[in-house]
Order: C-alpha cells, then sequence, then structure tokens
C-alpha cells in the first residue's frame, strides 16, 4: 500500500514516480560478503538497476536525468540509504546500455528506515550508534523520517542523520516525532490512507513536500 498511495501522493504534488518491486534479501543465492547473514544484494541490484532504467530513459518519459530520486519505508528505507552509498559500482554485471548511466540517486526520502544501525544484539543499545553503512560526502541530499516509540529504533534516523554531517554530506533533514498514529503503527507511510491523520506523526507528508520545495522540485502550492 506505501508503494501506490505514496506514489499517488508524489503525483499529486507534481512529481512523477516509479514503484519498485524488488527481491527481498533472505535467498542464500543473493548474499552480499560484508553484510553477515541478514543483508542480501538482491534488493540492491533492483534500486541500481531501476535507477539506471529510468535515468537512461528520462528524456523519452519527459524528466530531468539529474533531478531522479529514490524513496523507501522501513527495509525499503535501509534499500535508500544502500544505493545511496553503493552507487560507484553495480552489484551485477552488465546487461545494456542502462547499466552505463550513473545510479546514485540526486537526493533521498527515507521514511521510518530499518537496519541502518546494529539491532541485533539485544539489550545492547550502545550498538545503535554503529551504523552499517559506508556514509561519504558524495551521498546525497537526505529526508528522514522517524517517531522515538517505532519498534525499528530512532536512533536508525538520527545516528544515519549524525553520519551524513560528520562526512560533510550534502545539507539533509531529520524529524523525529514523538509517538506514532495509533491507526498507521510502524507503517505511517499509511497517513496519507484517509482517515489516517490525527497524530503529529501525520505530518511528515508536507514536512517532505517542504524538503522537495526547497530543492526546487515542486511548487509552494504543494506545501501548503
Amino acid at each position: 500500500a506505501e508503494g501506490i498511495d505514496v506514489a499517488k501522493w508524489l503525483n499529486s504534488i507534481g512529481i512523477s514516480a516509479f514503484v519498485l518491486k524488488y527481491r527481498v534479501p533472505y535467498r542464500p543465492w543473493l548474499m552480499q560478503p560484508g553484510y553477515g547473514h541478514t543483508y542480501g544484494a538482491g534488493p540492491l541490484m533492483d534500486a541500481q538497476r531501476a535507477m539506471g532504467l529510468v535515468r537512461s530513459q528520462a528524456n523519452y518519459l519527459g524528466l530531468n536525468a539529474t533531478r531522479i530520486g529514490f524513496m523507501g519505508f522501513s527495509a525499503g528505507g535501509h534499500l535508500t540509504a544502500h544505493i545511496s552509498t553503493s552507487f560507484a559500482k553495480r552489484a551485477y554485471a552488465r546487461i545494456d546500455a542502462a547499466d552505463n548511466v550513473p545510479c546514485r540517486p540526486d537526493f533521498v526520502l527515507m521514511v521510518y528506515p530499518a537496519y541502518l544501525v546494529n539491532e541485533t544484539v539485544a539489550g545492547d543499545s550502545s550498538q545503535l550508534s554503529h551504523i552499517m553503512l559506508n556514509v561519504t560526502a558524495a551521498h546525497p541530499t537526505a529526508f528522514l523520517a522517524q517517531t522515538e516509540d517505532d519498534g525499528v529504533h530512532c536512533e536508525n534516523s538520527i545516528n544515519y542523520y549524525l553520519a551524513l554531517k560528520a562526512a560533510n554530506a550534502p545539507p539533509s533533514e531529520l524529524h523525529v516525532y514523538p509517538d506514532r498514529n495509533h491507526q498507521a503503527q510502524h507503517g505511517y507511510g499509511r497517513c496519507l490512507r484517509p482517515p489516517i491523520h490525527d497524530n503529529e506523526v501525520c505530518t511528515w507528508p508536507q514536512n517532505a513536500a517542504a524538503f522537495l520545495h526547497r530543492l526546487g522540485l515542486v511548487s509552494q502550492k504543494a506545501v501548503t
């Protein structure tokens, strides 16, 4: 639901959107060295391929090839961070000309991202400051949003933002809300689906629109 609902919302504020159906990482033949048993290369391959396909067809689709972003929720938020830190080289063998164009997103949005910090050590909160990805100054500008009581720790967004700052990446934006919408629960991407709008966290779409406006991607009307 978050994919289709969010795509419709993006369309409503003037952004063309493509919904990526990617492979889940728990496949033995897709394991990526260095990520242990939980992170596979399949999602990254699919994300890189999607970025290459869209960017290579930008003229045909009427898009600006230098203004193509990536957005994800929960595990999709991790994938968004993954492609933002792993774009220099494709994770798969070249298929066609679409793999010749850069797959780095120009901007990214991560809403309640997961698996950005080490959450595998039960009861060890010190591990929540350990970023699992190699954040550098080449990371695209980012919008992050999460609630303090999210079952997926808000330290994912907070420490990732701090990693961006420490790496001198382009200025980014972080929103931490006090609690979840009781109807939306972890999936507060569903705030876009009426009548789920009675909580502060459901202002994230408006804040995201303001972020996109500051990048010159949407009009002021999209924010109000």
